[in-house]
């Protein structure tokens, strides 16, 4: 016998590619990728009568449709900032109310006026705490679109920071560390970040603003509208956030799924915490009507 070693002998499974045609074996093979291919195009006619049907959707099947679809932008247009919101399911007309009301209010159309997180699904959105559903002491989150105020906002926030932290010209030596308060880089960062993406968040304006005030006391005006409803929706925070145009909105929270898709994968996320809450303009003082 050679030295050379023999290739072992692997018996065929059933599952095998290589089956002979004809033989029972095939046959089984046969049937078994004609049943993949069945369940896999099921899954996906699913996942498109999803984004046909658009909103309402559940939890799970969010989850699902965001781990099958490239294209995250379409399910943060149709799911996130179309539809009636899950606290106006019983009452849509009073959403169009509502977005009247604010529309009113802040000078732009109503089809400019929506509401987002969980709000609107009956769940959160965020990556961080996805499916948290709508409940006593949540937030109800307004997005508005407006070039106008978008520009007004950001150069009121920048003349603001420009007051903030050490001049320009803070040492002749440029290598030396300059220290400056976690809270001012904080707010710097997100303020350069929200611009980059064509977003003003009216919460980052200095307390004594008038134009924060303004904002505050607009959106508060509207927490009555909740406790009409039936059930009365009981609200602690109104809050919005001022975006530039729509596709600026819709590229804001296809990024929100992408964080929450990497985090549903098992990825490392690096997480932006701004993205959890819309976070601007907190329109209700903790004590008067909040969310449900």
């Amino acid at each position: 016998m050679s030295g050379r070693h023999r290739r072992p002998h692997i018996a065929a499974k059933h599952t095998s590619p290589s089956a002979t045609p004809g033989t029972t074996e095939s046959k089984i093979v046969s049937a078994e990728i004609e049943v993949d291919k069945a369940n896999e195009n099921e899954d996906q006619n699913r996942l498109l009568n999803l984004l046909v049907e658009g909103p309402p959707i559940t939890s799970a099947d969010l989850k699902s449709l965001i781990l099958s679809v490239d294209n995250l932008d379409i399910v943060a247009k149709v799911f996130i900032l179309e539809g009636t919101p899950y606290v106006f399911s019983k009452s849509p007309m009073k959403y169009m109310i509502f977005r009247e009301q604010v529309a009113e209010k802040f000078e732009v159309g109503y089809q400019d006026v929506c509401i987002v997180g969980s709000a609107k699904l009956g769940y959160s959105p965020s990556p961080q705490k996805y499916g948290k559903a709508f409940a006593e002491q949540s937030d109800v989150d307004v997005v508005i679109i407006s070039d106008k105020l978008f520009d007004q906002g950001s150069l009121k926030l920048f003349q603001h920071l420009n007051s903030v932290g050490p001049g320009i010209t803070f040492d002749d030596d440029r290598k030396k560390p300059t220290n400056v308060e976690a809270g001012d880089w904080k707010q710097i960062k997100e303020s350069v970040r929200n611009y980059v993406y064509q977003n003003f968040n009216p919460a980052l304006l200095p307390d004594h603003s008038s134009m924060k005030f303004d904002i505050f006391q607009k959106i508060r005006s509207t927490s009555p509208l909740f406790m009409a409803l039936e059930p009365a929706v009981f609200v602690s925070k109104i809050r919005c956030r001022i975006f530039r145009n729509w596709k600026a909105a819709e590229d804001y929270y296809a990024n929100t799924l992408r964080q929450l898709k990497n985090k549903l994968r098992g990825d490392e996320v690096d997480f932006d915490p701004d993205l959890e809450e819309i976070g601007s303009a907190e329109g209700a003082a903790p004590s008067t009507v909040a969310a449900s």
